[in-house]
Formats: C-alpha cells, sequence, structure tokens
C-alpha cells in the first residue's frame, strides 16, 4: 500500500468507527450493545481462566477505561475485582501512558481527553507479563491493530513488550485488511464476543 495514502485510509475508518460506534450509545441500541458486552466479557473472563489453567497468570490485568461506544470494561473491572485480579488502567502524561493499579470506581479521575484514568494516589503497575485488555478503532482477526492516532500503546508495547496483547472490539470494527505501519504492534488475540473467536 502507498504510504501516501495511509493517513487519509486511517481517516477514513476511523470517522466510520465513530459513527457506527456513536450509533450503540442511542437508546434503541443500548440492549443490543449491552448483549454485545456481555459476550466480549465472557470471553475475556474465559481466556483469562484458561490461561490461569495453563500458565503462572499474574493476578494484575492491565485494563482501560472505556468512552465514546468502546467495549466496555467497567462491567468487566468489577468481575476481575471479584474474582481476586488486581486491575491497573493507563494514565497519559505527555507522550507516556503508564498503567496504574486501581482498587475501585473511586480511584478514577478525567484525564487525558476526558477519559477517567486512575488518580494521582495510585500506584504504579509493575507487572511486565499481565495480560493488557486493548482498546482500538479497527483491526483484522489477524491481529493487526488500528489505533486512535496517538501512538501511546504501540510505544507501551515496544517498552514492555513480554505482555499478552487481548484486543477486544465489536464485529464491526474488524476489517479484512488494514493499512498498518512499521510501528503498529500486533495483537495476539482479538475477541468480538462471536463463537468462531471463542
Amino acid at each position: 500500500m502507498a504510504e501516501s495514502k495511509i493517513p487519509s485510509l486511517k481517516k477514513e475508518i476511523r470517522r466510520q468507527i465513530r459513527t457506527l460506534r456513536a450509533e450503540l450509545l442511542k437508546p434503541e441500541s443500548i440492549g443490543r450493545k449491552e448483549i454485545m458486552d456481555a459476550n466480549i466479557r465472557n470471553q475475556v473472563l474465559a481466556l483469562l481462566t484458561g490461561l490461569r489453567a495453563e500458565t503462572e497468570l499474574p493476578a494484575t490485568v492491565y485494563l482501560y477505561a472505556s468512552f465514546g461506544g468502546e467495549v466496555d470494561t467497567f462491567g468487566l473491572m468489577d468481575v476481575l475485582w471479584q474474582q481476586g485480579f488486581s486491575v491497573a488502567l493507563p494514565r497519559v502524561a505527555g507522550e507516556r501512558m503508564d498503567f496504574y493499579l486501581v482498587r475501585g470506581q473511586k480511584d478514577l479521575v478525567r484525564g487525558f481527553r476526558e477519559i477517567l484514568e486512575p488518580a494521582g494516589h495510585c500506584e504504579k503497575a509493575d507487572c511486565p507479563q499481565a495480560v493488557v485488555i486493548t482498546p482500538g478503532t479497527a483491526f483484522t482477526r489477524e491481529g493487526d491493530r488500528m489505533g486512535y492516532g496517538g501512538g501511546f500503546y504501540d510505544r507501551f508495547f515496544s517498552e514492555e513488550p513480554e505482555h499478552k496483547r487481548v484486543a477486544v472490539c465489536y464485529p464491526f470494527q474488524i476489517f479484512p485488511v488494514l493499512p498498518t505501519e512499521e510501528h503498529d504492534k500486533r495483537m495476539d488475540v482479538v475477541l468480538t464476543g462471536e463463537q468462531e473467536n471463542g
């Protein structure tokens, strides 16, 4: 793919996905969104249970605070806390993104782009092999990811490459191919809540 076309293609895909996710926030679509979120949450929990059985899975999961029609992560957070996992969420400072432990939603404050992030008193997470539940604009089934354009996750995964990268998205965010670039990090698993991805 010609490099000169990549930015405009990414811009168009981001616009398309923003529109589709906004549709999910309309009152008539909330029920459908909740069902899809529950299916994805169940897949994440099944994956973590399987990894726990196979390996020495760290007791910390790196997650994100969902916003703007993304796959809901607040229900997942609650279940992870109930199951004894520690949960770490990202905080952005300049070009950096680091993860901090949160023990409840009371630990979250508005931060970068008004997204909820760990408050100043939260302890920095140090678990280089934790599973990272990763958001994004679009993905391929093979694990290619297109983010939001800030490069925060790509830089984070370059610095901490040992994490298992698990993307969560809705089926309409899956594309046959994406205009990826050399710095774009691939996902190990992409979960959409559909049976064939389970």
